[in-house]
């Protein structure tokens, strides 16, 4: 018997057509279906609301809205009543926009329900040290999305990436980083090193990744991991902005 661990799409931004909702719901349906279920074996599907008391009580709700109170932010995940739910920006009124952030919502909520699962992997610059990494999925590859049933969705990473001997096989669904444990431009990773401090490593401008940190991370108090680092990633785009250095444009967190 498989638990009822279902999403809900509703719009609360009457400005978006139900059509486009429900466009925006069979494009994620299909990639949880198919390209997350076939890579991370865990089958959730999607589906589009029109109201609230439409929706079962038991499915995980994933909302569209005009404005969000995370600054800087398309979208977020976090919890509610011990429920896993996100919103997402609909602002813009780009559907596609949209559907990407509704996808990178999606992913990692399905990976990480509550925004506090670490996976033990290499340092991703000192090889010689273990850290913890946040479990999600479409942060490294945050700039990539690819074509689902018309609409595009977020680019979301394999299990290969957290293997440091997996080597010459793809590490993300789209094949966008080519070695395991490391960016792309627009992407980052949060992590906790073996002294208990958090870190990121970010490449939101300039050439290269850089590491930032540390800051005082914990999996205990009234915050997941999860939103402690949203908090921290909005901090570290603005620096990078204020510094001149030309910088990647928001998405998800």
């Amino acid at each position: 018997m498989r638990l009822p661990s279902d999403f809900a799409l509703i719009s609360l931004d009457n400005r978006i057509d139900f059509k486009d909702v429900q466009r925006i719901a069979a494009s994620v349906h299909q990639q949880l279906t198919t390209d997350f279920y076939h890579k991370w074996g865990r089958y959730i599907e999607m589906h589009a609301y029109q109201h609230e008391a439409d929706a079962p009580v038991h499915l995980w709700r994933v909302y569209l809205q005009n404005g969000l109170d995370e600054p800087g932010a398309l979208g977020y995940h976090t919890t509610i009543h011990g429920q896993p739910v996100a919103y997402v920006d609909s602002s813009s009124g780009r559907i596609e926009e949209i559907s990407v952030t509704v996808s990178h919502e999606a992913l990692e909520s399905a990976a990480d329900s509550y925004g506090n699962k670490l996976l033990t992997m290499l340092h991703p610059v000192n090889n010689k040290e273990n850290v913890r990494v946040l479990l999600e999925l479409c942060d490294p590859p945050e700039a990539v999305s690819y074509v689902v049933n018309g609409l595009p969705v977020s680019d979301f990473l394999l299990p290969e990436w957290y293997d440091a001997k997996a080597t010459g096989i793809p590490y993300t669904f789209r094949n966008s980083i080519k070695t395991p444990r490391t960016l792309i431009r627009g992407g980052y990773v949060s992590f906790i090193d073996s002294h208990g401090r958090g870190w990121q490593q970010t490449f939101f401008s300039g050439n290269a990744p850089k590491l930032v940190g540390p800051f005082a991370w914990t999996v205990s108090g009234g915050q997941s991991l999860r939103e402690q680092i949203d908090a921290q990633t909005a901090i570290n785009k603005a620096a990078e902005a204020d510094s001149g250095a030309p910088e990647t444009p928001d998405s998800s967190e």
